[in-house]
Parts: structure tokens; C-alpha cells; sequence
């Protein structure tokens, strides 16, 4: 199956120095965005930011999927994007129409999450639930 169109989210703080392995990632998912605390950092690599709206990694994944300007949202780590390009593959790939792709039962990171899945997270995260069982409750869910 050919990839999903995704908007690719790096969550975490950015390593020091040069980012020029974001390129090969900006590349292959088109948009990108970072979710980290620095957003000053982030404009100067010329990448959108991602401001969280609640603790982390569902605040994150929240505020992404109000930016997101593709049909699913691929979610990781920013410290495990590169070592993990099999598993974005893998995700982005996965043949399913599942609300939310997840690489591992219990974890929302990594994850693939359709666009249509903002409401019910909002809500989540509003309500207080933000284990990953309390908060994909309701949404159908695969694990690749």
C-alpha cells in the first residue's frame, strides 16, 4: 500500500547543534513539525512550531492535529525519528482504516492518528484523561 499522506510531528527537545537530519524527514512526509519548548530555535530552522496544549504527549498530539495539513499525523520522539525510519515507514504504510496506527499497545508515541481524531483527543485531554487507554477510548485502534 502506498504511504499515508502525513504530516510528520517530532515531539521532545531538539538536540543541540545542526539539524540536518531533518531534511531527509521534511523530504519524505512533507510537512513538519516540531513540538518542543523552543520555539525561537525552531523558527530559526525555519520549522513550524507545535505549542502544547496540555501535558505531554497528548498535548502535544492535540495541538499538532489543529496544524496538521494532511489527512493522518505521524507522531514520534524527535531523540528516536531518525534511528526510527523503518517504524515511520511501517506506520505510515500500515493498511488499516483505523482512527489511530500505534507501533506499540499502551504508548502514544509513535503513532499515526487521523485528522478526525482532534475532537475526541481535545475532549480527553480536557476530561483528564491522558493514559493511553482513557484517551483512545472510543477510537478504533490498530497496533502495526
Amino acid at each position: 500500500m502506498p504511504p499515508q499522506p502525513c504530516t510528520l510531528v517530532l515531539l521532545g527537545p531538539l538536540p543541540p547543534g545542526p539539524q540536518a537530519g531533518l531534511e531527509p524527514l521534511a523530504r519524505r512526509f512533507g510537512a513538519l513539525l516540531l513540538g518542543v519548548d523552543e520555539p525561537e530555535r525552531q523558527l530559526a530552522l525555519g520549522l513550524a512550531a507545535v505549542t502544547p496544549l496540555g501535558p505531554p504527549p497528548l498535548g502535544g498530539i492535540v495541538a499538532a492535529l489543529a496544524l496538521a495539513q494532511d489527512g493522518h499525523l505521524l507522531v514520534v520522539e524527535h531523540a528516536a525519528a531518525l534511528s526510527s525510519l523503518a517504524l515511520l515507514e511501517r506506520l505510515a504504510t500500515h493498511a488499516d482504516d483505523a482512527d489511530v496506527v500505534l507501533a506499540e499497545r499502551g504508548r502514544l508515541v509513535p503513532g499515526r492518528y487521523r485528522r478526525s481524531c482532534a475532537r475526541p483527543l481535545e475532549r480527553a485531554l480536557r476530561d483528564g484523561r491522558l493514559d493511553s487507554a482513557a484517551a483512545l477510548r472510543g477510537l478504533k485502534v490498530a497496533v502495526s
